[in-house]
C-alpha cells in the first residue's frame, strides 16, 4: 500500500521519537529491540508510533505471545486475528507480503502487519470524514475502534477508549530484554472521541462499571455454592466482545480488568453463565484479564483488590462460605465438569493474598487490622472456638483456629472476649493505618482450676539456690486462703486461673510476697525464701516468665509475654525484658504481674526478664519459645473436608525459582506442616498423591503467624506427555549486540518446578514458562537450560546466540544519538511467548 502524504514536520517528529528524543508527541523510546520494529512500521505506513505501542499494551502488554492464542483468536504482540468475521492475518499478508507464519511468529512482521491494517482502516475513515486530520492522533479513534474486529459497536468504542487512555497515562514494560516505553504527554485525543462510549444499565453488583448482557446463559439457577475464578487468556475488551458473540457459547457473570480492576457484569447473578459446565447453575463465574503464563504482569494489586471486593459481596449476598472450599479456581472444578482441561487461574494466582482480601484481613491505606487468637490453659496452641470477640462496635465469633480479625480505622480500641462457661478477658490495642496489631487473649472454663504449690525455706545468701532448709509453722496466704507449713515447709492451694500474691510470714523473718500465675489445669510451683528480719537485704527479686511456657511451640509470632516479679522487701516496679538478646525494654510491673508484646522470629526464641531491687540484687528468668513459621493444614478429597487423604507428599518451594525448601508426608489424618524460615515470602505448595491430580498453588507465608492451608485434591491422574523444554526467545541462531540477553522458554508435557540456565537459577513465570538473563561473550554462545518437573521429570534445551564484537560498525544505533543528554532507560522485562491449551467449550 502506498502511504498518503504527510507534512515534513510530522515525519520529522516520527523519526525523532523513534530515536528516543522527546517531542511534542507522546512517545519515548525504551531499550527493547522491538523499538526498531515499532519505529520502522510507523515510518513505513505513517501510523502514529504511540498508537501502535498503546494497542500492543492493551492487547498483550507488549508480549510477543507467538503460539499463544487469545480468546479472540489473536496471535503475537499486536494480537492479529484470523476469524471468519475478521481476517486480519490474511489482509496483513496481502498488504505487507509477509507469510501468515511470519506474521504469527516474527514480532517485527507482526507489528508491521498491524500497522498496515491500521493504516488501511484509517484511510477509510479519513475518506468518509474529510474533516479528520491524520496528523492528529485523536483522529485515528475510529480506525482504532475497528482494529480488533469487535462486533459490538459499544465494546469497540470502549476498546478504543482504553487504547487512548494508554496514550494519556503512559506505560513502560519489558520486552525482549529491554523497555518499550510510552510517556503520558498526549492529552488531546478526546477531540474526536465519541461521547458516552458506555451505556450503563442496572446490574447486581454496586461496584460494577456497567452491565452488558451476554446472550450466552441459562435463565435461573439451582443454587449458589461456589465462586469460580477464571483467567481470560485475552484482553478485557476482547473477552467482553467474545461473551457477546452467540457463536462463542461462553460467558461469565463478571469480568475484571487488569489495569484498574474495573468490573463489568455480563450475566445476572440469578442466571447461570456458561463458564464451568456442570458447575454453571451452582456457581458465579468471574473472569480476570490476562494470561496465566504471566501472572506477574496481569495479576495486579488493583485487580486482586477489586475482584476480592466483588467476591466478598457475592458471598455475603448469596450465602456462599468465604473459604477456599467454596471460592475455587476453574482448575479445581470436578474433572467431569472440566473436559477442556482448564488450568486457570494457574499456580501463579496468589490464593493467600486473594483470600486475605476477600475476608477483609489485608491492610488498606486508610485502615488497619486488629487480630489475635483466643486460647486456654496458658498455651496458645489450645485454640478456643465459638468465642465472641468485640472491638470498635464489631463482633466476630472465632472458628476452630481461635482467630479473630477486625479491619478498623486508626485509633485505640478496647477488645473483649466472652464465651458461655468460660472466664472473660479484655485488653486495649492501638490500630495503625496500613499495619496489623495483635491482641491474643486467654479464657478458661470457669469450673477449671489450677494448683499453686511450693516450699518455704531459709534463704542463704552464700548458696541462693539451696532450698533444703525448710521453714515449719510459716503462714502462707493466697487467693483469700491461708495454710500453715509443716516440717517439710510445703504448701498447696487449688485456685481459679489468675495471678496471685503469695504472702509468707513467720516471726523473726522478713515478710516475703511473691507473685505467681496459675493456669487452668496446670501446677504453678513457687519456693519462697525467708531472710532474717534484722539482716541486710541479700535476696534477689523472684522473676518468672509464665507465657509463653518454656519450650512452647507456637503458631503465631505476635505474643504477649507474661510473667511475675516480686521481692521480699517490697514490690518490684519494673523488669527489663529482652527477646533474643536484643535491646532490653523497661516493662512496668502492676500487682506483681508484667505483660510485654513481642514479635518472635521463625525458629527458637529466647525470652529473658530481669529485675533489680533497691539493694542492687538481680533476679532473672529465661524461657525459650519456638515460632513455627510456614504452612500447615490438611489434605482432603474433592469437596468433603472429612474425607482426609493420608500419605500425601507435600513440598514447599520458592515460587520464583522452584527451589525446594522442605518436604513432608501427610499423616493418617491428612495433616501436614511445612516449616519456612524466610518470611514473609511467596512459596509454591505442591501436593502429590496416587489416584489424584497433582496440586500446586502460590501462597504468601506471613511473618506473624503460621499459614493454614487446607488442600482439596481432585481424583484422577495427570495427563502425561513427553517432557519437552524449548526456548521461545530469542530465536535459535540470533545475533545481538548486547552484553547480556533475556531468554524465555516453555516446558511442556510436565509441570515445571525448577530450571537453571547456564547454571544459574531461572525465574518461573507460571504456566510452564521461565526466563533468565544470560551474560554473553563476544562471538558464539551456547545457552543451556536444564529443568526438573513435579514427578521427577527432566528436560533440557540449548540455544545458540552470537554476540557481535564491539568493533562491528553494525552495533551503532542506526544513526540516532542521545542528543541533549537524553538516555534510553530500561525498566522491567516482558512476558515470554508461552503455549496454552486451547479454550474448550465451557
Amino acid at each position: 500500500m502506498k502511504p498518503t502524504t504527510v507534512t515534513s514536520t510530522f515525519l520529522s517528529a516520527m523519526l525523532l521519537t523513534a530515536c528516543g528524543v522527546e517531542t511534542a508527541g507522546p512517545v519515548a523510546t525504551g531499550t527493547s529491540p522491538l523499538e526498531a520494529a515499532f519505529s520502522e512500521a510507523s515510518r513505513e505506513y505513517q501510523v502514529p508510533v504511540g498508537l501502535l505501542k498503546a494497542i500492543a499494551h492493551e492487547e498483550t502488554r507488549v508480549a510477543v505471545n507467538s503460539g499463544v492464542l487469545s480468546n479472540s483468536g489473536g496471535r503475537g504482540v499486536m494480537s492479529l486475528v484470523e476469524r471468519d468475521d475478521w481476517k486480519m492475518v490474511t489482509r496483513a499478508s496481502a498488504l505487507t507480503g509477509a507469510s501468515a507464519a511470519a506474521l504469527e511468529l516474527d514480532p517485527r512482521a507482526n507489528i508491521r502487519g498491524a500497522a498496515a491494517v491500521l493504516r488501511e482502516l484509517a484511510d477509510r475513515s479519513f475518506r468518509e470524514d474529510p474533516s479528520l486530520d491524520e496528523r492528529e492522533a485523536g483522529d485515528w479513534y475510529q480506525a482504532v475502534s475497528l482494529y480488533p474486529g469487535i462486533e459490538s459497536a459499544m465494546v469497540a468504542q470502549q476498546y478504543a477508549a482504553q487504547v487512548y487512555a494508554r496514550l494519556e497515562e503512559g506505560f513502560a514494560v519489558r520486552s525482549l530484554g529491554g523497555t518499550v516505553e510510552l510517556l503520558p504527554t498526549f492529552t488531546q485525543w478526546r477531540r474526536h472521541a465519541p461521547a458516552g462510549v458506555r451505556e450503563d444499565a442496572l446490574g447486581d453488583y454496586p461496584g460494577q462499571a456497567a452491565y452488558v448482557q451476554s446472550p450466552n446463559h441459562y435463565s435461573g439457577r439451582t443454587d449458589y455454592t461456589y465462586v469460580v475464578i477464571h483467567t481470560m487468556q485475552g484482553s478485557y475488551a476482547g473477552t467482553e466482545s467474545w461473551f457477546l458473540d452467540t457463536a462463542s457459547q461462553v460467558s461469565a457473570n463478571y469480568i475484571v480488568r487488569s489495569s484498574d480492576g474495573q468490573v463489568t457484569q455480563m450475566v445476572a447473578d440469578a442466571d447461570a453463565a456458561w463458564h464451568a459446565q456442570c458447575y454453571n447453575k451452582k456457581s458465579i463465574g468471574i473472569e480476570h484479564e490476562g494470561y496465566i503464563q504471566d501472572p506477574g504482569t496481569w495479576y495486579t494489586d488493583t485487580m486482586y483488590r477489586e475482584s476480592a471486593k466483588l467476591t466478598r459481596w457475592l458471598c455475603d449476598r448469596h450465602g456462599i462460605a468465604r473459604d477456599r472450599a467454596h471460592i475455587i479456581g476453574h482448575a479445581e472444578v470436578a474433572p467431569a465438569c472440566n473436559t477442556g482441561g482448564h488450568t486457570d487461574p494457574g499456580s501463579g494466582w496468589n490464593w493467600t493474598r486473594y483470600m486475605d482480601l476477600v475476608n477483609g484481613t489485608s491492610v488498606t491505606p486508610t485502615a488497619g487490622v486488629l487480630t489475635g487468637i483466643i486460647y486456654s490453659g496458658g498455651n496458645s496452641a489450645n485454640r478456643v472456638a465459638a468465642a465472641v470477640v468485640t472491638a470498635g462496635g464489631q463482633t466476630v465469633t472465632t472458628g476452630a483456629d481461635g482467630l479473630y480479625q477486625f479491619t478498623l480505622a486508626p485509633g485505640t480500641y478496647a477488645v473483649s472476649v466472652t464465651k458461655s462457661g468460660f472466664s472473660s478477658n479484655t485488653l486495649s490495642r492501638t490500630v495503625v493505618a496500613s499495619a496489623t496489631s495483635w491482641g491474643s487473649m486467654e479464657i478458661n472454663p470457669v469450673a477449671v482450676t489450677g494448683t499453686l504449690s511450693g516450699t518455704v525455706y531459709v534463704f542463704n545468701a552464700s548458696t541462693p539456690g539451696d532450698t533444703s532448709a525448710a521453714v515449719a509453722g510459716a503462714t502462707v496466704t493466697a487467693g483469700g486462703t491461708t495454710v500453715t507449713t509443716g516440717p517439710d515447709g510445703a504448701f498447696s492451694f487449688t485456685l481459679a486461673p489468675a495471678t496471685y500474691s503469695v504472702v509468707v510470714t513467720k516471726t523473726g523473718y522478713a515478710t516475703n510476697t511473691v507473685a505467681k500465675m496459675v493456669t487452668a489445669g496446670g501446677t504453678a510451683v513457687v519456693n519462697v525464701g525467708l531472710a532474717s528480719a534484722t539482716g541486710p537485704d541479700q535476696q534477689p527479686p523472684q522473676v518468672w516468665v509464665v507465657f509463653p511456657a518454656d519450650r512452647a511451640q507456637l503458631g503465631v509470632a505476635m505474643v504477649d509475654v507474661k510473667g511475675t516479679a516480686s521481692d521480699d522487701r517490697g514490690p518490684v516496679a519494673t523488669v527489663r525484658l529482652a527477646v533474643n538478646q536484643g535491646q532490653a525494654a523497661d516493662v512496668p510491673v502492676i500487682d506483681g504481674e508484667f505483660t510485654f508484646p513481642a514479635k518472635l522470629q521463625p525458629g527458637t526464641n529466647t525470652l529473658t526478664a530481669t529485675a533489680t531491687d533497691a539493694a542492687g540484687n538481680v533476679g532473672s528468668a529465661t524461657a525459650t519459645a519456638v515460632f513455627n513459621a510456614g504452612v500447615s493444614g490438611f489434605v482432603y478429597a474433592g469437596e468433603d473436608q472429612a474425607a482426609r487423604v493420608q500419605g500425601v507428599t507435600l513440598e514447599l518451594r520458592m515460587s520464583s525459582t522452584g527451589a525446594l525448601v522442605t518436604t513432608t508426608t501427610g499423616d493418617a489424618e491428612g495433616s501436614f506442616a511445612l516449616p519456612a524460615t524466610a518470611v514473609p515470602a511467596d512459596y509454591l505448595v505442591v501436593a502429590r498423591a496416587a489416584g489424584f491430580l497433582n496440586h500446586a498453588e502460590t501462597v504468601t507465608v506471613p511473618d506473624d503467624r503460621q499459614l493454614t492451608l487446607n488442600i482439596s485434591l481432585t481424583a484422577g491422574s495427570d495427563i502425561g506427555g513427553t517432557p519437552v523444554l524449548s526456548f521461545s526467545e530469542p530465536l535459535d541462531g540470533a545475533t545481538v549486540s548486547t552484553q547480556s540477553v533475556a531468554v524465555y522458554g516453555t516446558a511442556t508435557g510436565f509441570e515445571l518446578l525448577t530450571v537453571t540456565v547456564n547454571g544459574a537459577q531461572g525465574e518461573l513465570l507460571g504456566g510452564g514458562g521461565f526466563s533468565a538473563t544470560v551474560a554473553l561473550a563476544e562471538g558464539a554462545n551456547a545457552v543451556e537450560a536444564l529443568a526438573t518437573g513435579l514427578n521427577g521429570e527432566s528436560a533440557s534445551a540449548t540455544l545458540h546466540v552470537t554476540r557481535k564484537s564491539s568493533g562491528d560498525p553494525l552495533t551503532a544505533r542506526g544513526g540516532c544519538s542521545t542528543a541533549g543528554g537524553v538516555e534510553l532507560v530500561g525498566l522491567l522485562v516482558l512476558v515470554p511467548p508461552l503455549r496454552r491449551r486451547a479454550r474448550a467449550q465451557r
